[in-house]
């Protein structure tokens, strides 16, 4: 995930100001941004397309994700493969 320059993050701690959606969207802070009619079906939408894959490459990759921000490229390459062995060789 990007995170935003050190600029926007030093003027959004020291002036508390708020983002509104189309900023967030742009500075990649949310994935998508949708109206509150939308909301529930596009919730129900991603929630199916997550839950259609095993359980255990789901719960895999976001640790994955989360701890491959704070590693090198090998050892981040390294534990995907481990990863990878693991769900090709488990029944969900």
């Amino acid at each position: 995930m990007q995170r935003p320059g050190a600029y926007w993050t030093m003027e959004m701690a020291l002036t508390c100001a708020a983002l509104d959606a189309g900023q967030a969207k742009d500075w990649e802070l949310v994935a998508h941004v949708t109206t509150a009619d939308d909301l529930l079906p596009r919730a129900t939408e991603l929630a199916r397309a997550i839950a259609a894959h095993p359980p255990r490459s789901i719960r895999l990759n976001k640790r994955l994700l989360r701890n491959s921000t704070e590693m090198g490229l090998e050892a981040a390459l390294d534990m995907a493969a481990a990863y990878q062995a693991i769900v090709q060789n488990t029944a969900d």
